[in-house]
């Protein structure tokens, strides 16, 4: 019996338009994007198992293209395709795209296959990507661990929490960086598995907990919560998300894009939040708000 499919939709946009279409397609639900560059055009590819969904993603790209179209000429040049592909093609073009990649100073991300040592003073966090997001390769993720890593290391024995945990990454750097335990919550049952996997793969197993719980549902308030989501996302959970950070803890978000940034902060500091820290890294801004 042959693996079973997935579908592939390839978006070949000039280079200028990638990260605007990606945001797009995050905003529309998206989890995972790679990114192709092909010297002034990049291609965009995400998989999924449902062809309706996959072809909802195509639909969004194709209308965002069209309506930027007026005052960006070069969006009609732009190419989608869809393509159905065995599971295992999946893996292996993650093999190729997939390399170690700093997330900070200190951190180094890695696929399972690759075994060269950290450099001096470094440390690995092994990731096996499967089909959920976050492996360190996206200025998102690198935003959201070095936050991470900066509290934990300055707040050893913390309590953290990740809302949209994805592979676990920001929970395993939180416990690589003096975390007591890390909580993972994430809708999607792929994710919680492979970030189950992904702590024992970096023996962080006892320190973390991961589950399908919705933010509502959490009920114990955190000393870090960190958000790698979208605007929208971000701006639907925020009482909640307010709800779960300790007094004087630490809420830090990113997926925003920086022009986003003035407004969502606005909302939280609605909310009796305090604006602490802003950073940005190409087009995209991490936010960490405090409790008063």
């Amino acid at each position: 019996m042959s693996a079973p499919e997935l579908f592939a939709l390839t978006i070949d946009v000039p280079a200028a338009l990638a990260d605007a279409v990606g945001s797009r397609l995050f905003d529309a639900g998206l989890r995972g994007l790679e990114e192709q560059p092909d010297g002034e055009r990049t291609r965009l590819v995400l998989y999924g198992e449902d062809r309706r969904q996959v072809e909802h993603y195509a639909q969004a790209a194709r209308d965002f293209l069209a309506a930027v179209a007026e005052f960006a000429p070069e969006a009609s040049t732009a190419r989608l395709t869809i393509e159905r592909q065995e599971r295992s093609d999946w893996a292996t073009v993650w093999r190729k795209f997939f390399k170690p990649t700093p997330l900070s100073d200190t951190l180094i991300v890695q696929p399972p296959w690759e075994t060269a040592p950290p450099p001096p003073g470094a440390q690995t966090i092994i990731i096996e990507p499967k089909m959920a997001f976050g492996v360190g390769t996206h200025a998102t993720t690198r935003l959201a661990a070095r936050s991470v890593e900066r509290f934990c290391r300055a707040h050893a024995g913390c309590r953290v929490l990740d809302v949209g945990a994805g592979t676990g990454i920001l929970a395993i750097v939180a416990v690589k960086s003096g975390a007591a335990a890390a909580v993972g919550v994430d809708h999607d049952p792929v994710a919680v598995d492979t970030a189950r996997e992904n702590a024992a793969l970096n023996h962080c197993a006892e320190q973390t907990e991961f589950s399908d719980r919705a933010p509502a549902d959490v009920r114990e308030a955190f000393d870090l919560v960190v958000a790698n989501l979208t605007t929208p996302v971000l701006t639907e959970l925020a009482d909640e998300l307010v709800r779960v950070t300790a007094p004087a803890g630490l809420l830090s978000m990113t997926g925003v894009l920086a022009e986003d940034g003035e407004a969502l902060a606005a909302e939280f500091v609605r909310r009796g939040m305090k604006l602490a820290r802003r950073e940005d890294e190409e087009e995209w801004r991490l936010l960490e708000v405090t409790r008063v």
